[in-house]
């Protein structure tokens, strides 16, 4: 473990660098990127992580960027000291958390103001899924416990960037989060999604030879899928079977024996198509040759896919609660998620009225429009300053 003259060199050298920086705002900020050692690298937060970092490397003009990451093989107190070394070796000001929920499994000992002296902390905050469904994630006490852990580290960093307003209202409901320390910073998406391309066929290994609807999300709780295939099967039969079911990103053969029985008690087992993880042209191509992108999550804390797929022109079927309803605005067609009922009349509905799908099609990408990275960047980078000079 790291000893006390450790610490003080630490905050001795962030004064030093604080007085600098209120002359000129010239900072030696760290990210930290543990998420690349887990699933969340090929998820939504390896996404917007990896999406926010790249934008500030390329605005800023002043600042020093360095980065920081635990090996999730080493002790912790090996990891605490190569922390605090690594604080001190590069006079970091500012230390930018981007993934708590990393440590929920791993290092949460690290998630511990006293180890990062007089360094201001930024976080970003996802979402408090865990404790909305805590019969699902939170069952175990010692989970449970590691988690409030965490949130009680965000609720005392200086600055703290919420990816959506619910999810800002979340923090300040349950747990009494500063409204004052939250920023609102909802995310964006690749200029690419907007490249609509209508004229390439989706062939995908020559399963597609319908038109299809598409779902993103796997087999986790939330993500309602067993909901979605019953809605499916409702409308798929009432339309003749016209439609297939295509499935992107990873699902175990667990998972995808699961699927099958679900949907083979619904007579829909040869519609569905799994597509693994795909590149990101081939998932602009499926989003923009859909003719439904249906993603009625029971909560996210944003909910980037509905944004890339109303950039790619694709109509959305999506929920009407948490950050989903907030992005969403009147740009999409919203469902109660718990409702097979309601999902499967959006479903028909949008399949079968051609003026309210070609409405959805119109405004998706209006909406879209207004979620850039840059912006994120610019709005991050106007926030490290303020925590200096305010």
């Amino acid at each position: 473990m790291t000893n006390s003259n450790s610490k003080n060199c630490i905050i001795s050298q962030s004064y030093d660098r604080i007085n600098d920086c209120l002359r000129g705002v010239k900072l030696n900020i760290a990210f930290d990127t543990f998420y690349t050692s887990s699933a969340s690298n090929f998820r939504g937060i390896g996404d917007y992580t990896r999406n926010m970092i790249e934008n500030i490397m390329r605005l800023n003009k002043t600042h020093s960027i360095f980065f920081f990451s635990p090996d999730p093989y080493q002790d912790t107190s090996i990891q605490i000291n190569k922390l605090q070394s690594f604080l001190t070796n590069n006079s970091i000001d500012l230390y930018h958390v981007t993934s708590p929920v990393e440590y929920l499994f791993n290092h949460n000992e690290l998630l511990n103001r006293e180890w990062f002296g007089d360094v201001k902390l930024a976080v970003t905050f996802y979402d408090v899924i865990p404790l909305i469904y805590p019969e699902i994630y939170l069952s175990d006490p010692i989970v449970k416990n590691k988690f409030l852990y965490i949130m009680d580290f965000i609720k005392n960093c200086d600055t703290i960037f919420a990816i959506s307003e619910t999810t800002k209202k979340d923090g300040v409901k349950y747990f009494d989060m500063d409204s004052e320390k939250i920023s609102v910073v909802y995310g964006g998406i690749d200029r690419q999604f907007f490249q609509i391309n209508k004229d390439s066929d989706v062939k995908l290994n020559n399963q597609v030879n319908q038109p299809y609807i598409l779902f993103i999300g796997g087999m986790e709780f939330r993500k309602n899928l067993e909901r979605v295939l019953h809605a499916f099967a409702i409308i798929n039969h009432k339309l003749e079977t016209q439609y297939q079911f295509v499935m992107t990103g990873f699902f175990s053969e667990v998972e995808k024996q699961k699927i099958l029985q679900l949907a083979a008690a619904q007579g829909i087992e040869n519609q569905l198509i799994y597509t693994g993880y795909v590149p990101k042209a081939e998932l602009i191509n499926l989003y923009s040759n859909s003719s439904l992108f249906i993603f009625p999550s029971l909560y996210e804390g944003l909910g980037l896919p509905i944004i890339e797929a109303m950039a790619c022109g694709a109509p959305v079927l999506t929920s009407n609660t948490s950050a989903l309803n907030e992005i969403a605005n009147d740009a999409c067609y919203k469902v109660n998620p718990e409702s097979i009922e309601e999902i499967s009349e959006g479903i028909y509905n949008m399949l079968t009225k051609s003026k309210l799908l070609e409405r959805y099609k119109q405004e998706g990408p209006k909406l879209a429009a207004k979620f850039n990275w840059e912006n994120v960047a610019s709005q991050i980078l106007s926030c490290y300053t303020d925590m200096y000079v305010n």
